[in-house]
């Protein structure tokens, strides 16, 4: 929420939020929650086979960017976890900014989420 909160305060037009599921269970339980929460930031849902969302994240992307006047705005959020725990998790944000890192006309903004 903290992530869809702080786009919305981008006030950027065509703002949209995209998931990612592994599954349809996972799909169709986001977009429940999407409509029972009554956010304003329409929802689209993409399929990620293999639970990889690398290859549909930059599919994504390059969808968006392939008009030379545009540019793709990512807001990520991120889990935080302190001490060892850190070593086990968050693996997945690692991985998406490095992917992203290169992409041109694609900026990235993480919105941290501390968890103790």
């Amino acid at each position: 929420m903290r992530a869809a909160n702080y786009a919305a305060t981008l006030a950027i037009p065509d703002t949209r939020a995209v998931f990612f599921a592994f599954d349809a269970d996972d799909a169709e339980q986001l977009r429940t929650e999407w409509a029972v929460k009554q956010i304003s930031i329409p929802l689209e849902v993409a399929q990620a086979p293999f639970r990889d969302i690398g290859d549909p994240l930059t599919a994504y992307l390059r969808e968006i960017t392939a008009d030379p006047d545009s540019v793709a705005v990512v807001v990520m959020p991120e889990l935080v976890f302190g001490g060892m725990s850190r070593a086990l998790h968050n693996q997945r944000a690692l991985y998406i900014k490095r992917l992203l890192l290169f992409e041109p006309r694609v900026i990235l903004a993480s919105v941290p989420y501390r968890l103790d």
